[in-house]
């Protein structure tokens, strides 16, 4: 309590100021705190294999407006790794590390895609509504998704982890009309649409 109301003068104070919550783990992430905290850092995990379940997840405890997501993008990942770094963090707030500096040509053009990407959907974060195609997500899983309603739009992030089984169907809840990839513009993914359904390929 004491911290808290700190935190509030610190605010009446300076109202512009952004005060990241980074205390998950020391179970503050909650919205008490996140009441006089603009921005929740998710987690602290490094290993790209392992965010898209935190990530696929994190709007069951934060808002995607608030949670901030690290895409940890290393030079010895490929192309399609590096991808995928950034998808991790494309549907909440883009937090960026790893190994910036020393990426490849194709690495960094990528990187910059995503960020492009993201500040082109970005104000439509603020009105997310998650679902959950595949259920609440968990660890080890082959494939991955979570989606996001913003008006009449919906977007959707679909991964493909270790599976040897290159399509899955998610179910989006709506008769689709069309469907378009948004990053990485490069992708190889197909989409058939069927109803309420798309049939991935990837």
């Amino acid at each position: 309590r004491a911290y808290h109301s700190w935190l509030e003068s610190m605010m009446d104070k300076y109202p512009d100021l952004i005060i990241e919550n980074c205390s998950s783990g020391g179970m503050r992430m909650e919205y008490a705190m996140l009441s006089v905290q603009t921005i929740e850092s998710l987690t602290d995990q490094e290993d790209f294999r392992n965010m898209p379940a935190i990530a696929a997840n994190c709007a069951t405890a934060v808002l995607p407006e608030q949670g901030a997501m690290w895409s940890y993008p290393t030079s010895s990942e490929n192309d399609d790794e590096t991808a995928l770094n950034m998808v991790n963090a494309m549907l909440c707030r883009i937090h960026m590390s790893g190994e910036i500096a020393n990426l490849s040509d194709s690495q960094m053009d990528l990187v910059k895609e995503g960020i492009e990407c993201y500040k082109a959907i970005r104000e439509d974060i603020k009105t997310f509504k998650a679902f959950y195609p595949d259920g609440i997500e968990t660890y080890g899983k082959d494939w991955l998704s979570v989606g996001y309603t913003a008006g009449d739009k919906k977007y959707l992030a679909v991964w493909r982890l270790k599976s040897d089984n290159d399509k899955h169907t998610v179910n989006v809840g709506d008769n689709i009309k069309e469907a378009e990839i948004i990053y990485p513009k490069s992708s190889k993914c197909e989409m058939n649409i069927s109803g309420d359904s798309i049939e991935v390929k990837l």
